[in-house]
């Protein structure tokens, strides 16, 4: 089975067992948090995702970071289960998988904002306002700043992408004047 399918599944899976109990929201923290400690932990990475070590040791190693952590009930359960059969390497794709599906139930997306220079918050404001009459969806911003588009944006909401960046508008021009 593939990378993405096995993540699909087992994030579908903790999505549907969660909207059941009413931790939607709980456990898309609680996961970030998970996943944000091992990822950046590098010998707690190796040693999760190694198939070498036996699934018992990573399993009391995942114990300890789920109860430094304090994350309990549904989410501890499904962590070992990931452990058990050796799906921790998948977590991240998991997690991406159950924010999407999560983002889906409660009508909202998030929006990749490129911009040149930093945005005011009346900006940000009215970028969010103006996204979320164009696609019926709340949205949440997530910023960068890259100085090589000069000027204007570029937004990327799941699949797609509004480019209005100075530096696409050179280009076409530059396209334009080259056809004659």
């Amino acid at each position: 089975m593939s990378y993405a399918v096995v993540c699909r599944r087992y994030a579908k899976a903790l999505v549907d067992l969660s909207v059941e109990e009413g931790l939607v929201d709980q456990i898309v923290q609680n996961l970030d948090k998970t996943v944000r400690m091992i990822v950046q932990n590098r010998k707690l990475k190796n040693f999760l995702f190694n198939p070498v070590y036996k699934k018992e040791d990573k399993q009391k190693l995942l114990d300890e970071v789920v109860a430094e952590l304090k994350i309990s009930g549904l989410l501890k359960k499904f962590l070992n289960l990931l452990a058990m059969n050796d799906r921790l390497p998948q977590l991240e794709g998991i997690y991406k998988d159950y924010v999407h599906f999560a983002d889906q139930l409660r009508n909202r997306a998030e929006a990749e904002v490129i911009t040149a220079v930093a945005l005011a918050e009346e900006d940000k404001e009215r970028i969010r306002s103006k996204l979320e009459g164009l696609t019926g969806k709340n949205i949440y911003l997530k910023l960068k700043e890259d100085p090589r588009l000069i000027g204007g944006i570029i937004t990327r909401i799941g699949s797609v992408v509004y480019d209005g960046s100075i530096r696409s508008q050179m280009a076409k021009l530059k396209e334009q004047i080259m056809k004659g």
